[in-house]
């Protein structure tokens, strides 16, 4: 009996160590972390990148090393060690287009973990903006596409456009009947009530007015950027949920379309500036059917 208990005890302690082991998170075998820091993430805006990554839990931590390189060449040390209880990392003045990856190591009394996963990102001029309306929020997306910066519930988001300044941003809000506009900080500045079914909305490039096309009544709602309504336009029919509104702004026209029943597409356009306004047929066209071509 008492040689069972021992073999017992002795299997257990064998278990309890080896649990311990990989539990390290320094060590290569830990399923967690397999020896390095994880959750290493980089965002870019513009011309900035912030690299984060999770905690590394171990008590003798004395900081992290970054390490940064591009497609041109491998792994480099990037600037002095950081601080233990920091783990993220900012630079800025980045070249545009150009793919950077990121990694880190954990730096220990007892040396240097193993190099993180690495994560990269393409710094640009711009970013992205989108409206997801299956899940009610519009997205703000780093040039490269991989990576979200932020976003905002909007219920539902059907269209959007930016006001050329790039400091607002103007949001079609279908089930609330309003258009939205929204900061660069992702924060609502400002509602419009156009007092129909907004589907879609087109921006002059110096941002006074917006055109707001609507169903119910089906009309073009002007209005100015503090959201004053100036005109509503007639449209030439009754429109459908597809129908799209777009300003050219060079050739002074509005020019709109929808799709009918049975696939026919017919698109207008109008000179800007005419009240009642005199809208032309440009075409009117069957769209085939949805399917499988040969």
């Amino acid at each position: 009996m008492r040689r069972a208990i021992a073999v017992a005890l002795g299997l257990l302690l064998t278990t309890n160590c080896n649990e311990r082991e990989r539990a390290n998170p320094l060590d290569p075998d830990n399923p967690f972390t397999a020896g390095a820091p994880v959750g290493l993430k980089v965002v870019t805006n513009r011309d900035s990148a912030w690299v984060q990554w999770a905690q590394f839990e171990v008590d003798s931590l004395l900081g992290y090393q970054v390490y940064r390189w591009t497609t041109d060449d491998g792994p480099a040390e990037h600037g002095p060690p950081i601080s233990p209880d920091i783990n993220q990392f900012r630079e800025i003045n980045l070249d545009y287009y150009q793919k950077y990856y990121y990694a880190v190591q954990a730096i220990t009394q007892a040396g240097v973990s193993a190099i993180s996963a690495p994560d990269s990102a393409i710094p640009g001029p711009h970013n992205f903006w989108i409206a997801d309306y299956s899940n009610s929020v519009v997205k703000r997306v780093a040039y490269d596409g991989s990576h979200q910066i932020g976003q905002v519930y909007i219920n539902a988001p059907v269209a959007l456009a930016a006001e050329q300044s790039g400091s607002r941003f103007w949001v079609v809000d279908y089930w609330e009947q309003a258009v939205r506009i929204i900061d660069r900080n992702l924060q609502v500045v400002m509602t419009i009530s156009p007092g129909g079914w907004p589907i879609d909305l087109a921006l002059s490039s110096d941002g006074q007015q917006a055109y707001i096309l609507q169903l119910n009544p089906d009309t073009i709602v002007v209005v100015d950027q503090q959201g004053t309504i100036l005109d509503g336009l007639i449209v030439p029919g009754d429109l459908g949920s597809y129908s799209r509104l777009a300003l050219d702004e060079v050739g002074g026209r509005l020019w709109l379309a929808w799709r009918q029943s049975l696939g026919r597409e017919l698109i207008y356009r109008t000179e800007l500036g005419t009240n009642p306004p005199v809208w032309q047929l440009v075409l009117e066209a069957d769209l085939p059917a949805a399917g499988l071509g040969a």
